[in-house]
């Protein structure tokens, strides 16, 4: 028998990329041979704390017990005198895994050295397997006296000074940083004892920043870093010069993402010409924000927008939203909205003031519509303004059927229509999708490839679904992916049978049914 045909190293390469999302899958790559297990590592060591927070406490200490093995001769000799570690930790691993982290979390690094450190304790030494099986979250109620909380506190800080150091100076592909409400005054400290941190940290291409990020820190920040990509701004102040000032030296600073951001007062002039400052950077041409509602204010400084992904978990006064249906955004090319509440009627006057024609329109909510007529004319507005729309994910009636044969004859390079249904009234538990599905036949879409009907959706007449698939077959065109919920149809069964026999003639490339 013949050896089955060996993968060359790019192939393997592009396949664990590929995968790097899916750290289970990529876990068992590491395990398959010697080749699998050198080409698989740096990537999944890339965000180790990524594979922890799909899993248990204890990789919380296999993380950190890896890194420490990994450390110079003089970092374990000084853990070694405080007796942070014991002799028998001193076996190199194979690999050098600092060398493939591209990530910093520094409050997921920090909690899991307070586990590391907790289960160094007499008891875990004794008993190793039976606490192993008992990881547990490390509070202050875990750790009992005061000297027990100080030696806690002095060992975490100097393990974490160690292995911070070690990842700024050797780590050389370090390109991402969190730092959130992480005391940043630690780096400080890192860079001012070791200046050839300041290499790691010009490098950075995504920094997220916190309500903890001093001003003087952004000041010394602004010396030293200058080149990134993507900044997120979680719970701060946008008023800041100092803010102002880092944004401004950013070379080519393409994402801003804001979260809960703080805007002291805008009618002061000084701050609202700090602000706009901020958002005059021509270079951001992504925009993402969460929980922020004044920055609809300010929002109009963004020109070069190409992309606006607006995301709230509470319902925001109207007020906010009113900014928003002046704004003229002309180059935007994609809206994602996901809110618990949103206002049609402003979006289709944004649509119409920017022209903008965009190429994804994406909403995502579970609040009810207030006035079913704005439906109608958000659609249209996109039919008007959009004819190079690929992806439509949003509300629709089953009444607007006038409305989905104008997005259909417009937007003809639709490919992706995910729909979302309305109801008239509170009574109302089904929509009826077969007027609009008979549409989809007399327009037939020639570039759609994927239909996804959300829960709500009902199809009386299985015999439209036939005629759609049908008509699709004699233009002889790209056979489509359907994803709807089980009960779409009135009979499941026999729909499941139409749509395997669909498949098995490769009408339907695949078809999926949701709970």
């Amino acid at each position: 028998m013949s050896e089955f045909p060996k993968l060359v190293d790019d192939c393997l390469q592009n396949i664990f990329e590929y995968l790097s999302n899916d750290l289970k899958a990529l876990h068992s790559c590491v395990l398959v041979n010697r080749k699998w297990c050198q080409i698989s590592i740096p990537v999944f060591w890339r965000d180790p704390w990524e594979y922890r927070r799909v899993g248990s406490l204890k990789k919380s200490f296999t993380i950190i017990n890896t890194f420490i093995l990994t450390l110079p001769e003089e970092s374990q000799r000084k853990l070694l005198q405080i007796e942070i570690i014991q002799h028998s930790f001193l076996k190199k691993p194979i690999f050098e895994y600092s060398k493939f982290l591209q990530s910093i979390v520094l409050h997921e690094l920090e909690n899991d050295i307070k586990i590391w450190i907790h289960h160094q304790s007499n008891q875990f030494k004794q008993r190793k397997k039976k606490v192993i099986k008992n990881f547990s979250l490390i509070d202050n109620n875990n750790i009992k006296g005061n000297e027990q909380i100080q030696n806690f506190k002095r060992n975490k800080k100097n393990l974490m000074y160690e292995l911070l150091k070690f990842f700024l100076i050797h780590s050389q592909k370090i390109d991402t940083l969190y730092v959130l409400d992480f005391n940043f005054s630690f780096i400080m400290e890192i860079i001012k004892r070791e200046p050839i941190v300041k290499k790691c940290i010009s490098n950075l291409r995504y920094l997220q920043i916190g309500s903890h990020m001093l001003p003087i820190y952004l000041s010394t920040l602004s010396e030293i870093s200058n080149n990134l990509d993507h900044l997120e701004i979680v719970n701060h102040n946008l008023c800041s010069e100092e803010l102002r000032n880092f944004i401004t030296v950013q070379n080519n600073l393409k994402e801003l993402t804001i979260e809960a951001g703080i805007i002291r007062s805008i009618n002061d002039p000084i701050t609202n010409n700090t602000i706009i400052e901020i958002f005059k950077k021509k270079s951001i041409t992504k925009l993402t924000i969460k929980d922020s509602p004044s920055i609809f204010i300010v929002l109009k400084g963004f020109d070069s927008l190409t992309e606006l992904i607006i995301i709230y978990n509470n319902k925001y006064s109207i007020k906010f939203w009113e900014h928003m249906a002046n704004l003229s955004l002309k180059n935007l090319k994609k809206l994602i909205i996901n809110s618990n509440k949103i206002y049609y009627d402003i979006i289709t006057q944004f649509i119409n003031n920017s022209s903008c024609d965009l190429e994804q329109f994406i909403i995502t909510t579970t609040s009810k519509v207030e006035d079913p007529c704005d439906i109608g004319l958000y659609i249209n507005s996109i039919s008007n303004n959009c004819p190079s729309l690929t992806i439509f994910k949003g509300v629709i009636s089953e009444i607007n059927v006038l409305e989905l044969s104008q997005l259909l004859k417009k937007c003809i390079n639709l490919k992706i229509l995910h729909l979302y249904p309305v109801m008239q009234d509170v009574e109302q538990k089904m929509c009826q999708f077969d007027n609009l599905l008979k549409e989809m036949i007399n327009i037939s879409s020639n570039n759609l490839s994927r239909l996804y009907l959300e829960n709500g959706w009902k199809l009386t007449l299985v015999d439209y679904f036939k005629n759609f698939m049908e008509k699709r077959e004699l233009l002889r065109l790209k056979p489509i992916s359907f994803h709807a919920h089980k009960n779409f149809a009135y009979n499941s069964s026999i729909f499941l049978t139409i749509c395997e026999d669909y498949k098995q003639k490769d009408f339907l490339l695949d078809y999926y049914f949701y709970k």
